[in-house]
């Protein structure tokens, strides 16, 4: 990892990060502080049948489509502003001009990366217990901790598919494409397979649909920690693949 590039990284994409962070977190808090209100309206118009019905089930449902709506679309900029655009446009030869080797300055973007991912999830995680405290509704910190934590890992596992393609089809046409489509089409399945009960299975074809956020909220998932290793294997290996393609990849820079 290259200090200099990370301390780089971090200054020149602050004002994007907390801009989207920002939007995140507060419309998190806001949500959240509305549930008595929208609790009330559910009791006489049940639509959504029993996902409200307390706290713990609204709160994953805010979590999960902030986190795969909002906080997609903020790590796939992040990815192709750091991982697709530098060799597209060959500004990564500055880089490596300066010493910084190709495996160095993408171990350095994948600590960008997870420091980004795991400040989200802390703010988030803060945001929402002082959320509960200011309504005074009781909940479980662990079902809550593992309904942020899983939604956040399951947004690292997705940015690092994208990272992934973005390294593995470098100086490619269809690179931006892939980095960008394949993504949206996994959250655009996961909206699919919630549709009717027959197309169900779809969801576990995409990596949001996993687990259901609703049931490790309620405490009605005791294994949410297994999903956890598997999106962390995920990421691991989207990370380790990414470096070594990238280090022996011909690049035309």
């Amino acid at each position: 990892m290259s200090c200099s590039v990370l301390k780089s990284l971090l200054r020149k994409n602050a004002v994007l990060y907390w801009a989207f962070t920002a939007v995140i977190v507060g419309y998190f808090f806001m949500v959240i502080l509305m549930y008595p209100m929208v609790r009330d309206i559910m009791a006489e118009i049940p639509i959504f049948g029993d996902d409200f019905a307390d706290i713990g089930g609204y709160t994953a449902m805010v979590i999960s489509e902030l986190a795969w709506m909002f906080g997609l679309i903020l790590f796939i900029m992040f990815v192709f502003k750091l991982a697709y655009k530098p060799v597209d446009s060959g500004s990564l030869s500055t880089h490596l001009m300066a010493g910084v080797s190709r495996t160095k300055y993408l171990v350095t973007v994948t600590i960008f990366l997870l420091i980004k991912l795991a400040v989200l999830f802390v703010l988030i995680v803060g945001v929402g217990v002082l959320s509960f405290v200011i309504l005074g509704e009781s909940f479980v910190f662990i079902d809550f901790f593992a309904t942020t934590l899983l939604s956040m890992l399951a947004l690292g596992a997705v940015t690092f598919i994208a990272f992934a393609l973005a390294v593995i089809f470098a100086n490619k046409k269809m690179a931006l494409g892939l980095l960008i489509g394949i993504p949206v089409l996994l959250y655009v399945l996961l909206m699919v397979s919630n549709i009717h009960h027959s197309i169900e299975f779809i969801r576990w074809v995409t990596v949001f649909g996993w687990f259901v956020p609703g049931e490790v909220a309620n405490g009605a998932f005791s294994l949410w920690w297994l999903v956890a290793i598997g999106y962390v294997a995920l990421i691991a290996l989207c990370a380790i693949v990414s470096a070594i393609i990238f280090k022996r990849k011909n690049l035309s820079l």
